[in-house]
């Protein structure tokens, strides 16, 4: 009778000596065939661990890696299965043991499973606090389109009619300011709420669930956006910050 356990793979990043690790502890089992997809079309299949110490990951682009074990006399097997994704998913990344011992099955896949546990976690805050970050640059950008209307209705000189009294509505938010608020707070969420849902898309692509850190740094563009992206967040964010600190904890005016 046969045996089978796999587990699915995310929010890991991937290093050469994570790889050597995971080889290394494979072919304690038997030999491995090593299969790496390179960009530009590349394939490469190789059955030692050289594959790891030469131009194909050093040089180039990793797309997707995958070691395979299989000893079809005792019945036995080890896959894993490694892609970087453009979407930013974690669809296909997955390491599965199969064999006609359960005894074996179990300690091989535990062994594999404290491997991986060991490996880097892709820490991503956005991530984590997605909906916090929605609703923040939902926000945001809502306050932000509101005043760009007003800035294109002056300029083209629409103007709004106020002969006419204002409806009984508007008279009753007047005369509770709390409600105004909460009223334009609504109005900013739902009007910059499609446009923060297309920019967190972008943003989460920046941190695949699976990322290869290895070969050359020039071709690890995520990488260098999100150095970028932290850069200009810091200086959006410290003129603002300065200025909540000295009004709020300074006191000043």
């Amino acid at each position: 009778m046969k045996r089978t356990r796999s587990k699915s793979l995310s929010a890991l990043v991937i290093t050469k000596p994570d790889l050597l690790s995971i080889y290394s502890f494979i072919k304690r089992k038997g030999p491995v065939t090593v299969t790496i997809e390179s960009a530009n079309s590349l394939r490469t299949e190789a059955d030692d661990e050289s594959v790891f110490n030469n131009d194909v990951i050093d040089l180039r682009k990793t797309l997707s890696i995958s070691l395979r074990y299989a000893n079809y006399r005792v019945e036995e097997s080890i896959s894993v299965t490694l892609t970087e994704q453009d979407d930013g998913s974690s669809y296909g990344n997955s390491f599965s043991v199969s064999g006609s011992s359960a005894e074996w099955v179990e300690s091989t896949f535990s062994e594999l499973e404290a491997i991986f546990s060991a490996v880097k976690p892709q820490e991503n805050l956005l991530r984590k606090y997605r909906w916090f970050f929605i609703v923040l640059a939902a926000l945001l950008l809502g306050r932000l389109l509101i005043q760009i209307y007003d800035v294109i209705f002056t300029v083209f000189g629409v103007q709004i009619d106020t002969d006419q009294p204002p409806p009984t509505w508007a008279i009753y938010v007047r005369e509770h300011p709390w409600l105004g608020i909460v009223l334009r707070e609504v109005i900013d969420f739902f009007s910059g709420l499609v446009p923060a849902l297309f920019l967190f898309s972008w943003l989460k692509k920046l941190w695949p669930s699976i990322e290869f850190d290895f070969g050359p740094e020039h071709l690890k563009t995520r990488k260098r956006l999100r150095s970028r992206l932290s850069v200009a967040c810091a200086l959006m964010v410290a003129p603002l910050a300065i200025e909540v600190l000295k009004h709020y904890a300074l006191g000043w005016n």
